[in-house]
């Protein structure tokens, strides 16, 4: 990103993101909460507000592209068992008739 941080401001940007982000524990997956965060706190080191955004971009894409497929492959699994249950109840409904 073109941007040169040292390792302990980076350090502190981070754990300071990671407290915000703690005591918003209320906010869905702390949804607005790292963006305005990493906005707030970037420039206090000394780097943009918008280079602040960017990285929180960047982790909000890492959460999704490991949760999404995981999501997906808990609703493929669910509706599996949800029709092959309902497979079961009909075969059970039309021996009982």
């Amino acid at each position: 990103m073109g941007v040169h941080a040292s390792v302990w401001p980076v350090l502190a940007i981070e754990s300071l993101v990671c407290a915000v982000r703690s005591m918003a524990f209320l906010v869905p997956n702390g949804l607005g909460v790292q963006e305005v965060a990493y906005a707030a706190i970037a420039p206090l080191f000394g780097i943009g507000a918008e280079i602040g955004l960017a990285i929180s971009v960047l982790r909000r894409a890492r959460e999704i592209a490991v949760g999404l497929p995981i999501l997906l492959l808990w609703q493929w699994s669910e509706g599996r068992s949800f029709l092959a249950f309902k497979s079961v109840a009909a075969r059970r409904a039309r021996q009982s008739t």
